[in-house]
């Protein structure tokens, strides 16, 4: 009796591991692709809030550009100073914006999407329901969800 529970425990435990594995190997591309979509489009939600924000402030075009007095057919020449520092606050303020993001700072991330994030060990955790994961279009937004971590690598 005692050797048919250690190979049925054995069995079992191989069984299960090996379960776990082919799983894996099933899910684990659906979930790096579903990852890099929602990474993109917090990306993009973070740089569209930081362009606004900057851009906001430039109320008219003629701050950035100014007539030639010298040419009769109204040639209009760019302030490259002003449109430089114009592109470097809004390269800091998408800086910033992913800064917070990772640091977990999500109020403002949750206000521009409906999308519900909590605050990870080292960035944002995003749950994926299973059933989508698995490519079933029945149960694609069904069952426990499968957390993702997301960090922020790179820069702006």
């Amino acid at each position: 009796m005692r050797y048919v529970l250690l190979l049925t425990f054995a069995f079992f435990t191989i069984i299960t591991v090996i379960g776990i594995w082919l799983v894996n190997g099933e899910i684990r591309p659906t979930l790096m692709q579903y990852a890099e979509a929602q990474t993109k489009k917090i990306a993009t939600l973070v740089i569209n809030d930081a362009v606004k924000s900057k851009v906001a402030k430039v109320d008219d075009l003629d701050q950035i550009m100014t007539a030639m007095p010298d040419q009769t057919t109204g040639t209009m020449q760019f302030d490259t100073q002003k449109i430089n520092k114009i592109l470097s606050d809004i390269t800091s303020a998408i800086q910033e914006n992913l800064h917070h993001v990772e640091e977990g700072e999500l109020a403002k991330l949750e206000k521009l999407s409906d999308v519900e994030f909590s605050k990870g060990a080292d960035g944002i955790v995003y749950g994926v329901p299973i059933g989508l994961a698995t490519k079933n279009a029945f149960l694609a937004n069904m069952g426990p969800r499968i957390p993702i971590e997301f960090s922020v690598i790179g820069d702006v």
